[in-house]
C-alpha cells in the first residue's frame, strides 16, 4: 500500500528485499517490483539468486531504517517485526512515528513506544509534515519516469488483484499547490539564526515549567531530562506534551527536545 500510494503520487520509492533480486519471491508482486524499479529502486544485500530465509527479513529491516529519514509504525504487536525496524531507527537517530491505535494486542508494541516517549503519536499525514517542516529548507525536484496511473491501479497487492473495478473514486488529483506550499519552505539565506531563551512568564506551571527551565538550546532526550531532573519519565513526557501544546518547545530528530 505504501509503494502504491507513492507511485500514484509520482514519488520515489525503494523496495528492500529479503532475498536476491533474481529470486521470484511472491510472484504476485512481480508487477509491483517492476513499477518500483522504474520510479526508484529494488535492492538487496544478498547475491542475486539467494532464496528468502526467515532471518533475512529482520536483518533487512536495518537497511530500511538507514535509508529512511523517519519510520512510521502503522500497527505492531508486542513482538512484531516492525519494532525491529523501529529500534534500528532509534539507534541511528532517526525520527520514529506511531499511529495512535486502540488497546488491542495488534497495537501493543506501537502504543508502548508512544508511552515510553520514543515514538511521536500521529493521527494523519499532516503530523509528519509538521514534524519535518523545518528540517528541509528546499524541496528537491527529482526527475521521474512517469507511470500511467491506470497501470498502477491494476497492480495486485499481496495477491489480491485490485483492479479499477475495486478502486472507484481512485483518481489522480492535481491539488493545485506544490510541496513548498504545504511545508511553507523558507530560503535558508533569508532566515535569521536566533538563540532561544527562556520566557519570564511562559504561561505554564508545575512540572511543565520545571522542564521548560531545564531545557536548553541543544536537544535533550526524554531520558536525559528525566535523569538530569530526577523526574519520572511519564511526568517528563506529560510536561513536554504541555509545552508543545503551548508552543514553547519543539521535537527534533530522535525524539529530542529544545527550546523554541
Amino acid at each position: 500500500a505504501s509503494h502504491r500510494g507513492t507511485l500514484a503520487a509520482n514519488g520515489v520509492t525503494i523496495c528492500v528485499l529479503g532475498c536476491g533480486i533474481n529470486y521470484p519471491y511472491l510472484r504476485q508482486n512481480a508487477d509491483m517490483r517492476k513499477a518500483i524499479a522504474l520510479r526508484g529502486a529494488v535492492i538487496s544485500e544478498y547475491p542475486p539468486d539467494t532464496p528468502p530465509m526467515p532471518y533475512h527479513f529482520p536483518a533487512r529491516n536495518r537497511i530500511i531504517a538507514a535509508l529512511a529519514n523517519g519510520i512510521l509504525i502503522i500497527e505492531s504487536g508486542k513482538n512484531s517485526g516492525s519494532l525491529i525496524t523501529a529500534d534500528c531507527a532509534l539507534d541511528m537517530g532517526k525520527e520514529l512515528f506511531a499511529l495512535l491505535g486502540n488497546n488491542s494486542p495488534n497495537n501493543e508494541g506501537s502504543n508502548e513506544r508512544i508511552k515510553e516517549g520514543t515514538a511521536i503519536p500521529i493521527t494523519d499525514f499532516m503530523d509528519i509534515l509538521i514534524a519535518f517542516k523545518e528540517r528541509y529548507e528546499q524541496a528537491e525536484a527529482r526527475p521521474v519516469n512517469a507511470i500511467p496511473l491506470e497501470e498502477i491501479e491494476d497492480i495486485p497487492v499481496k495477491g489480491k488483484n485490485r483492479t479499477r473495478r475495486h478502486l472507484k473514486g481512485f483518481k489522480k488529483i492535481d491539488p493545485g499547490y506544490t510541496i513548498d506550499d504545504v511545508l511553507d519552505v523558507e530560503d535558508p539565506g533569508k532566515r535569521e539564526v536566533k538563540v532561544p531563551v527562556h520566557k519570564e512568564h511562559p504561561g505554564v506551571s508545575g512540572n511543565a515549567e520545571k522542564v521548560y527551565r531545564f531545557l536548553k538550546a541543544e536537544p535533550l532526550s526524554v531520558e536525559e531530562i528525566s535523569t538530569g531532573m530526577g523526574m519520572p519519565v511519564y511526568q517528563v513526557i506529560a510536561a513536554l506534551a504541555q509545552l508543545e501544546v503551548n508552543d514553547l518547545v519543539k521535537a527534533c530528530r530522535g525524539r529530542r527536545f529544545v527550546l523554541k
